[in-house]
Order: structure tokens, then sequence, then C-alpha cells
């Protein structure tokens, strides 16, 4: 399901895909979290408000939002390389 997902080019129409990576202070993710969240909430409301819209002027879109602590492989690399 996931492969099908991020198989696809994110180039059509209102896509995007975005990976950002960045160290911040944990009271500050706590915030980004609680943000992302609303963003999530946002989106499902537009769902239910738009369900009035003709099927014509509406498109299937899914949102994956994920936020860990965590450092890719090849960037935890090179972060051992420079200490």
């Amino acid at each position: 399901m996931l492969h099908d997902y991020f198989a696809g080019g994110f180039d059509g129409e209102s896509e995007m895909l975005m990976v950002v990576h960045g160290e911040i202070g944990r009271g500050l993710a706590n915030s980004f979290r609680e943000r992302l969240m609303r963003i999530g909430q946002d989106f499902s409301n537009q769902h239910l408000a738009d369900q009035k819209l003709p099927a014509e002027q509406r498109r299937p879109y899914t949102i994956v939002i994920g936020m860990r602590s965590w450092l890719m492989a090849a960037l935890a690399d090179m972060h051992r390389r420079k200490h």
C-alpha cells in the first residue's frame, strides 16, 4: 500500500512530496506535532464540507504526515565522518 503511494510521481496538479530534516528542541517538536495534527483535521473537515459538491468537482487526495526522532542512514554516516 505505501509502496503504491510513494511509487507515483508527485508532480500532478496540486501534488507535492516534501521531506525535511532538522534538529529542534523537544518542546518545539510537540508544538510542530500539534500543528501537523491540526492540518490533518483541517483536511478531514474540508473533505466533509466538500461532499456537497458534485463528484466531477472533487478528486481523491491522500495526505501522509509523519514526524519522528530519526536519522536517515546516509545522514548518520555523514554525521559520524564529521566527528
